[in-house]
């Protein structure tokens, strides 16, 4: 059986760790840059800017958008192969 990425409720603070602007539809739960690997709620602006990582996956960042009914939906992400 496949894991598939179904809504949920996820407590997700309102405000981004970093900047304290309020998030409605994007968010990510990522490695923040030089900080000995603590982790932080991000909005897009301080991920694209203090994510160790660019890209998602298990151990370097999540991605979550809100749906149409007010749930928190992690976005999949795309596993790329050596070499590329």
């Amino acid at each position: 059986m496949s894991q598939m990425n179904l809504p949920f409720k996820l407590e997700v603070p309102r405000k981004c760790d970093l900047c304290e602007q309020f998030q409605t539809q994007v968010i990510y739960d990522a490695v923040v840059k030089h900080s000995g690997g603590a982790w932080a709620w991000m909005c897009q602006s301080c991920w694209e800017q203090h994510a160790l990582w660019k890209r998602l996956g298990t151990g370097i960042g999540q991605k979550y958008i809100k749906n149409a009914h007010g749930m928190w939906e992690k976005v999949p992400y795309v596993h790329a192969s050596k070499g590329n």
